[in-house]
């Protein structure tokens, strides 16, 4: 029973860990559900106490690959690795690495560079002309630069 208590406190601490550090910039394109969106599960942008416990009980649930209802040694072990490899795909450099590498081979090519930024050009180019006025660039752009409006 105590390891049961043990492994519940874990994964709950790691998911509410990720969920603050992730409520800091959310996640824009599709990949791994990073921090809050793990819990979050009506996108409300607020966490419940039935979301907290139902994401604890779905994490266990998954952590308890045997169907046994506790967890062994194996079992933690294999739900540390699993939240170590979800970390390193929620850390902010890989997924804009991610979202830049489109064929997914590891490396940004001038062309996968190029198309990212042509799409987020397009993205603001809020009237379709192919020109960016400075009603179209978004205003955090603006903000802190003494030259800049």
């Amino acid at each position: 029973m105590n390891r049961i208590l043990f492994a519940a406190s874990v994964i709950s601490g790691v998911s509410l860990a990720a969920a603050a550090h992730a409520m800091q910039e959310p996640q824009q394109q599709p990949g791994p559900r990073c921090g809050m969106e793990q819990v979050d599960k009506n996108g409300d942008g607020e966490i419940t106490l039935e979301e907290i416990e139902a994401a604890r009980a779905e994490r266990f649930k998954a952590a308890d690959t045997d169907g046994s209802g506790g967890l062994s040694r194996e079992e933690i072990e294999a739900a540390r690795q699993h939240r170590r490899e979800m970390r390193r795909q929620c850390d902010p450099r890989q997924m804009r690495f991610n979202r830049l590498d489109a064929d997914g081979d590891g490396k940004i090519t001038r062309e996968e560079n190029a198309a990212a930024a042509n799409a987020r050009f397009d993205r603001m180019d809020a009237n379709g002309d192919g020109v960016l006025t400075i009603d179209e660039m978004p205003a955090r752009m603006h903000r802190g630069h003494p030259h800049r409006k």
